[in-house]
C-alpha cells in the first residue's frame, strides 16, 4: 500500500491494464499518524499534457462505478471497473489526487505517472 505523508505530494507511479478492474489503496499519514479522511473530499485527474483523460471525485455518486472511498486507518480506495478501464486509451499519462478539507484548504497528496497497458485478452462479442 502506498503511503502519502505531509510535505510535497508523494510520488506513486501507477501501472495498470486496459480492461482490467483497477483498485488501489493509498494510506494518508500526517506526522506519522493515519489521518482522519472522513470530513474531506478528494479529486483525481488523469491527463496527457493539458488534455484531461478522466476525472474521478469522492463525495459524488460514482459514475459508472468509478469511485474514491475513504476507509478507516487513513486509507483511500480508488476503484475503476473493468468496463470503464476498457474505454480508457492505452498510454503514458500523469495524475494527481487532491484533498479538500472542510475549511476549503486544498492539498495535493499523491502524484505520479499513470501508465495504461493494452490488454492482450479482449472481450468477445
Amino acid at each position: 500500500m502506498a503511503v502519502s505523508t505531509t510535505g510535497p505530494a508523494s510520488g506513486l507511479d501507477i501501472n495498470c491494464y486496459r480492461g482490467d478492474t483497477f483498485e488501489r489503496w493509498i494510506r494518508i499519514r500526517r506526522n506519522g499518524i493515519e489521518e482522519n479522511l472522513q470530513p474531506s473530499t478528494y479529486r483525481m485527474q488523469i491527463r496527457n499534457g493539458n488534455t484531461l483523460i478522466k476525472e474521478i471525485a469522492s463525495g459524488l455518486n460514482p459514475v459508472g462505478g468509478i469511485s474514491i472511498e475513504t476507509m478507516d486507518g487513513g486509507v483511500l480506495l480508488l476503484q475503476i471497473p473493468a468496463g470503464y478501464m476498457e474505454q480508457l486509451p492505452a498510454g503514458s499519462f500523469v495524475y494527481d489526487i487532491q484533498q479538500t478539507y472542510p475549511n476549503g484548504k486544498i492539498k495535493t497528496r499523491v502524484r505520479g505517472a499513470f501508465t495504461i497497458t493494452d490488454d492482450i485478452t479482449k472481450t468477445v462479442s
